[in-house]
């Protein structure tokens, strides 16, 4: 009778690597949703910013986060509804009519055409938050949605690739004359 050669007793490396990033990827867009619900909760409301209008002060794909406010100041930068978008400029002067006023992007040369009044204010800039308007950005392309959706499938299929299943071991080494001690 020939000896069998011994069974492999190594792990292998790849799944458990593409595991890790995997998990790791799926623990970052948990973190991040997570984050944006304590926003919600906390009547804080969050824009990507699309434009470079507001350089320096913020840029395209950084995050803003606004509240709501009952009085508006010249010199704050409120998000407000125009033509059915959202912009987010600074106030710069009373507009000529009550209660109206004039807003400008920093980076831009003139005044906006426009003015606006509180009932457009959806809140003023509480804070910002650097480059963390990207994934929003992209959640707004239809080709954006294709690849999140891609994305979750591929993280599905790595983790269940990358799941350990029970082997099966041929029956014949199970015998106790086949000289293997199975642990």
């Amino acid at each position: 009778m020939n000896p069998l050669p011994p069974l492999p007793r190594h792990t292998p490396v790849a799944p458990t690597i593409i595991a890790a990033m995997s998990a790791s990827l799926l623990g970052l867009v948990l973190a991040l949703t997570i984050a944006l619900a304590i926003l919600s909760l906390a009547h804080a409301q969050y824009f990507a910013v699309a434009s470079d209008s507001m350089v320096p002060a913020f840029r395209r794909g950084d995050l803003v986060v606004s509240r709501s406010v009952t009085n508006l100041h010249i010199g704050d930068t409120v998000t407000f509804r125009k033509y059915g978008r959202l912009v987010t400029h600074r106030i710069v002067a009373v507009g000529r009519q009550v209660g109206s006023f004039e807003t400008r992007g920093d980076a831009n040369v003139g005044r906006d055409p426009w003015t606006i009044t509180a009932a457009d204010v959806v809140g003023r800039v509480e804070n910002v938050v650097s480059r963390a308007g990207y994934p929003l950005l992209l959640l707004e392309s239809a080709s954006g949605r294709v690849l999140l959706g891609n994305g979750i499938a591929a993280i599905v299929i790595c983790l269940w690739w990358a799941t350990p299943r029970a082997t099966r071991v041929s029956p014949r080494l199970l015998h106790p004359s086949s000289g293997y001690a199975i642990p």
